[in-house]
């Protein structure tokens, strides 16, 4: 069986994306996404928030944010909000790929070049938006990312919270000597 799984997405990976799949950015899919519906488009981005398996499919998150190429925790600059789609991938071509974690605080998600149609409120999936994956590439495999703590700000935080508890001990006390 998982010789026949790893064939297939040989497959799926060796016949590659046509060259008509237009190369787009979340923010040109939010700023007119019915223009690309029913279009073959590639996206470029890192798999976000959690793998949700439906069936015969896998639904993620694809941010092409700047975070992907410089994730806060591994050194990057804030640099606005997070810009992302919906993908649905074939569970079998999904799993066979092997990813164990997608992005969020503490690890790194796969970055993955996907091409696919664009489907804008399909009718058959009760008015989604996403990009049904037709072809994917992993550019870079999920890795934990590690960062030690920001001290000076804990520090600063540890003192607010003191200072805001000691006046409140002190204040308890005093009524209860006057009681």
């Amino acid at each position: 069986m998982r010789t026949i799984v790893a064939v297939v997405f040989a497959g799926f990976v060796m016949i590659g994306p046509s060259a008509a799949a237009t190369e787009v950015g979340v923010a040109d899919l939010m700023t007119a996404p019915e223009v690309f519906d029913g279009e073959e488009i590639t996206l470029t981005g890192e798999l976000v928030g959690d793998f949700q398996r439906r069936g015969e499919a896998v639904w993620v998150q694809l941010n092409d944010d700047p975070y992907v190429t410089a994730p806060l925790h591994d050194g990057g600059a804030p640099a606005g909000g997070n810009l992302g789609v919906a993908v649905r991938f074939p569970t079998r071509v999904f799993e066979a790929a092997g990813f164990t974690a997608p992005g969020g605080y503490r690890v790194r998600g796969p970055v993955v070049r996907v091409t696919g149609e664009w489907r804008f409120h399909d009718p058959e999936r009760g008015g989604e938006t996403y990009l049904a994956a037709a072809f994917f590439e992993v550019i870079e495999r999920e890795r934990p990312i590690t960062q030690g703590g920001d001290w000076p700000v804990f520090l600063i935080g540890l003192a607010l919270v003191i200072a805001g508890v000691v006046p409140r001990v002190a204040k308890r006390r005093a009524r209860r000597q006057v009681l």
